[in-house]
């Protein structure tokens, strides 16, 4: 390998580290809650061509992804068109963390590693991620929602250290981590949904890799070198789907040195050689320049403008302590001493609630209710309780966090099935046994979209929260 491939190689690993980094510190922001206006749903291109097919074939719009999605679904489609799946090989955070996985993998398993599992049952297993992609897509447009997050190991890799992960998204991480150790990016060869959609556009991409065999030699590097398994030494042109535009065959090339033997070559412009250096900064402008769009747009920021404080119903876990106490009626030292929380008064409600274990749910309940009397309120109370004082008098007479345990016993007690106001209608009707009697029952429209939230459905009908959740209660399946 020559030197200025070295060099080459080394960008690529330095820019996958980057933005590695910068994953990170979006990540460990949502966790804590620092205000960068960013989230792992918004910033991830799947999720917006998950938004775009239940778009186009609904009409609808996913909740939880953000306007900032879509600069990056640009930037993204627009470095497809040119360069294949430069994304895959220079950009993808979790491909990186594969390939440092892999490295260890190399030295437990030395020539042995990438070459375990049979080849016949690895030419099999590659066309699962084009079934898996379809699945995800049609349950996506079904639900209404990122069915995928379950099961994301991107999403749980990233969020490993929040609450907001479902088992079945560790076990396949586990998994996907465990195979990186034998099999060069497993996730990204097997699973990996967009992967399955980058890799069409390497057919046509206007950038290709190209091989000249009248220069080569038939040495084999190339086929060594390729992460994916591609046999770059036999192929003039090299639009593989598996194929992610990483680089590495070129740089190994020996030939290369001396003559044009195999390159990026740009196909409108006969086939002219294009080097490494070029295809980064074309590629990264092309992904980079509509998310600075976004970015200085405000596309990628908290969209606060539809904010009410009309009921308790309105508020929201992004809201501070401050935010709540300035338009409801209860003072920040309450809620603090209520929901025994920390005295981080800018800070966003549902991080601060989750630490000590409540949901945004039960403090809507209780400031919906602070001035009624107990009794009026819960059926069921210990005695120890005097049911004709007020909520705010028994928080104020007991210790930190006690009246709010008391709301969120009651409140998991209520039902198995979690109904919270963002709950959607699509959810509902796949939990209860009659969806229409639902519908009867609380005197809502058949004709309601299902992606409609409860918080809507309350702020239309007038439903009653409670009844919602007796009756999903009452009614499962």
């Amino acid at each position: 390998m020559s030197t200025k491939k070295s060099k080459n190689m080394l960008l690529r690993k330095v820019l996958q580290v980057l933005f590695l980094t910068y994953i990170l510190f979006v990540s460990l922001g949502h966790a804590f809650n620092w205000s960068i206006g960013e989230n792992l749903h918004g910033i991830c291109p799947f999720g917006a061509v998950e938004t775009f097919f239940t778009w186009i074939t609904t009409g609808s719009f996913i909740h939880h992804t953000g306007v900032g999605n879509y600069f990056i679904l640009l930037g993204l489609v627009l470095t497809l068109i040119v360069a294949g799946a430069f994304f895959c090989g220079w950009i993808c955070p979790f491909g990186t963390v594969q390939e440092f996985i892999g490295k260890l993998g190399k030295k437990i398993f030395g020539k042995k590693y990438n070459n375990i599992i049979p080849k016949k049952l690895d030419s099999i297993l590659r066309y699962f991620k084009y079934l898996f992609l379809i699945f995800v897509l049609i349950q996506t447009a079904r639900n209404f929602a990122l069915v995928f997050e379950k099961i994301d190991p991107y999403y749980t890799f990233f969020n490993i250290w929040s609450d907001e992960i479902a088992i079945s998204g560790y076990i396949i991480l586990a998994i996907t981590l465990l195979l990186s150790l034998i099999v060069e990016r497993s996730y990204c060869k097997y699973m990996c949904p967009l992967g399955a959609i980058n890799g069409i556009f390497n057919f046509k991409s206007i950038i290709q890799i190209k091989r000249d065999s009248n220069n080569c030699i038939s040495c084999g590097a190339c086929d060594r070198v390729c992460p994916m398994g591609i046999n770059v030494s036999t192929t003039k042109e090299i639009a593989d789907p598996r194929c992610i535009r990483c680089g590495e065959c070129i740089a190994v090339c020996p030939v290369n040195t001396t003559k044009d033997t195999l390159n990026f070559k740009v196909s409108l412009l006969k086939n002219k050689k294009l080097n490494i250096s070029k295809l980064i900064i074309i590629s990264l402008v092309l992904f980079l320049t509509p998310i600075f769009i976004g970015s200085i747009t405000g596309s990628f920021k908290e969209d606060t403008s539809d904010r009410k404080y009309e009921t308790a119903n309105d508020i929201k876990g992004s809201y501070t302590i401050n935010e709540i106490s300035q338009h409801y009626n209860i003072t920040a030292e309450e809620i603090i001493h209520t929901f025994n929380i920390a005295d981080k008064r800018n800070d966003k409600l549902n991080g601060l609630l989750e630490e000590s274990g409540f949901s945004i749910e039960t403090l809507r309940v209780y400031i919906e209710n602070i001035d009624k009397p107990l009794k009026d309120v819960l059926e069921e109370y210990p005695k120890k309780y005097d049911g004709n004082k007020t909520l705010r008098e028994l928080a104020k007479e007991n210790e930190s966090g006690v009246i709010a345990k008391l709301f969120a016993s009651a409140d998991e007690e209520v039902t198995s099935v979690e109904i919270k106001r963002k709950t959607m209608l699509v959810e509902i009707k796949n939990n209860v046994k009659d969806y229409d009697d639902f519908l009867n029952t609380f005197n809502i429209s058949k004709d309601e979209p299902l992606n409609t939230t409860l918080k809507d459905i309350i702020d239309k009908y007038g439903v009653d929260m409670q009844e919602v959740k007796t009756y999903v209660a009452e009614n499962q399946k």
